[in-house]
């Protein structure tokens, strides 16, 4: 007789069903902390971009900032498409909007939820999984601006890098709402043949070999013991963090080099050649809401237009009214990032459980 010996390979997650419309995005691409005009501008505009100069001057800032994100839910929506449910329960360690995490002999089983079985664990298991997902930046500023008119008027140069420390959190949060008792058909996760399997008594896999949460799962990244020939491997990549995520670093070191070639008292225009360097963290794929500062680790070229207007002054030069424009568009290069996927149309599908079969062998 020939037989087939499995192997389970590492999970790359499997949904009992989703909509084939349903999107997910596997890696948030945000604006990098330290893109942000007005933070380059306020504070030092009356000692930059100055007129009438005939040597050389200089200014040098620094400035705090703090962001968070407030749209959880969008967020949360992002990442998980149209497997979402508020059939959470309602406690204090929990937040809505969620998922559910349960077998296929669940009784009124949810159409939306995740298989349990993708993730070792009964047949019979249930849970609900929340999220409520934030990003939190800490950044300081270094600006240092230099006019060079001594050399030509209206020349200068200006450099500047933010040190960011970033933290995002999932606010995952696993409530098992039936543990389950089932043991696995023989046969299911395993390569033995057992006679008189039609017996309820004879089972494969028993209930005390599988995980006992989604969490051991999607976040310790833990498996099941390996079986006779059969290697189980648990989750490496994209996987969901039950606590904080953070990250510091610069975010790029950004330079221009400029020439205001319209300048005049209480006015200017400037044109300047803009470039980044990355010196942020570049995506790995470990973790499906991993902390990003900067850009993705992408080189930037471009050019700034700088310019303002002063339309009021009072009589005693005390009070004006300025206004200020600075446009600065980049293009970004090509960067090396380590990303994870989804099966075409098929959304969270690097979540299920893969299998690849050694060459038949004879008993």
């Amino acid at each position: 007789m020939s037989i087939y010996t499995p192997k389970l390979l590492a999970p790359i997650v499997l949904l009992s069903w989703i909509p084939m419309a349903a999107t997910v995005t596997p890696y948030l691409a945000l604006r990098s902390q330290g893109i942000n005009g007005a933070r380059e501008l306020v504070g030092w505009q009356t000692q930059i971009n100055k007129f009438d100069m005939d040597s050389c001057y200089g200014s040098f800032s620094v400035t705090p900032e703090y962001t968070r994100s407030f749209r959880s839910k969008d967020i949360t929506e992002w990442l998980f498409c149209d497997t979402i449910t508020n059939a959470a329960p309602n406690t204090d360690a929990c937040y809505y909007p969620g998922l559910k995490i349960q077998g296929t002999k669940v009784s009124d089983r949810d159409p939306r939820a995740l298989m349990a079985e993708n993730f070792y664990l009964p047949t019979d298991f249930s849970s609900a999984v929340t999220f409520k997902p934030t990003i939190d930046n800490l950044l300081v500023d270094f600006n240092f601006y230099l006019g060079l008119s001594q050399w030509l008027e209206g020349l200068f140069f200006r450099i500047h890098t933010p040190l960011v420390r970033t933290r995002w959190n999932l606010n995952f949060c696993e409530h098992v709402l039936d543990p389950g008792i089932q043991n696995y058909d023989v046969g299911y996760f395993d390569s033995s043949y057992t006679p008189g399997y039609q017996d309820p008594l004879v089972h494969g896999t028993s209930r005390d070999q599988l995980l006992g949460s989604f969490t051991e799962y999607v976040c310790q990244g833990n498996a099941i013991t390996d079986h006779d020939e059969i290697r189980y491997h648990g989750l490496e990549h994209a996987r969901m963090s039950t606590r904080p995520l953070s990250k510091t670093a610069f975010a790029e070191v950004t330079a221009q080099l400029g020439w205001n070639f319209c300048t005049g008292p209480g006015y200017h225009c400037g044109l300047a050649l803009r470039a980044a360097a990355p010196t942020g963290n570049r995506p790995t794929g470990d973790w499906l809401f991993e902390p990003i500062v900067g850009n993705g680790h992408h080189w930037e070229l471009g050019g700034s237009l700088t310019t303002h207007w002063c339309s009021w002054k009072s009589f005693d030069e005390r009070y004006e009214v300025n206004t200020y424009v600075d446009i600065n568009i980049t293009h970004l290069f090509t960067s090396r990032q380590t990303r994870t996927f989804d099966l075409w149309c098929s959304p969270l599908s690097r979540y299920m459980m893969a299998m690849k079969f050694t060459a038949s062998v004879d008993n």
